[in-house]
C-alpha cells in the first residue's frame, strides 16, 4: 500500500525531479501537489502547512 507523508523544504529537490516527469502539471492529481498553483515551492509548502494549522 502506498504511503503518503507530509512535504518539507527538504523534499525540494525530489519534488523538481518529479515535477520535470509531468507533460502536463496542470494534471497532476492529486491537484494540491500541482505546483502550477503556487508561487515557488515555499509558497506550497506554506499553503499546505495553513491548511492543516485549520486556517482553510
Amino acid at each position: 500500500m502506498i504511503e503518503f507523508r507530509k512535504l518539507t523544504l527538504k523534499d525540494k529537490s525530489a519534488f523538481e525531479n518529479y515535477m520535470e516527469e509531468w507533460d502536463k502539471p496542470e494534471e497532476i492529481v492529486p491537484t494540491a501537489t500541482n505546483f502550477t498553483r503556487y508561487k515557488d515551492f515555499e509558497d506550497m509548502i506554506q499553503a499546505f502547512d495553513y491548511r492543516e494549522s485549520g486556517g482553510e
